[in-house]
């Protein structure tokens, strides 16, 4: 049995190039798994987050600085929302004050509601009692729809006696 060298030389290239494909796989999970470990994804995100929030800082004090009355009315808008109830009494006062009306104590607490009772506590569950089952008529017509019962009771023939006389109107004059 020979051996042909030509069949030699092609499993040797076929063994280089398994080789060189498993090097560059384990090469490519590497560099995947260098790439998507969560303390490297958890850090470019935090860049990310500052970059972002930098260019948004930076962006609205050049708009505050092109436009500082409209940044001062946001502001006092803002303030004014956050000290609302100060601002209300200090308002009542002077409002009370150039009517002439007395205050009422100023500091002094407001006197407080009386005291209601306590609620009772809901009543004990007591045990059901054993009751009679319900008839074979009185099961029908509690499960009867709800649209029977709404209908009316069929009427009676009407006769000449039961129709109501018309009566002739006259005017007052």
């Amino acid at each position: 049995m020979s051996i042909d060298p030509e069949l030699i030389d092609a499993k040797n290239a076929v063994e280089a190039k398994r080789a060189q494909l498993m090097h560059s796989t384990k090469y490519a999970l590497g560099e995947a798994k260098r790439r998507l470990a969560p303390d490297l994804l958890a850090e470019q995100a935090w860049e990310k987050v500052k970059r972002k929030s930098g260019d948004a800082v930076h962006d609205a004090y050049l708009e505050a600085k092109a436009k500082p009355w409209l940044v001062g009315g946001i502001a006092a808008a803002i303030g004014l929302f956050l000290a609302r109830k100060p601002v209300g009494e200090m308002a009542v006062k002077a409002y009370q004050a150039a009517r002439g009306e007395e205050e009422d104590g100023g500091d002094a607490p407001a006197p407080s509601p009386p005291e209601a009772p306590a609620a009772k506590p809901p009543p004990r569950r007591t045990r059901r009692t054993a009751t009679k089952a319900p008839s074979v008529a009185e099961f029908q017509e509690a499960s009867r729809p709800i649209e029977e019962k709404k209908k009316p009771a069929p009427k009676a023939a009407k006769t000449k006696a039961d129709k109501p006389r018309r009566t002739k109107k006259t005017e007052d004059v």
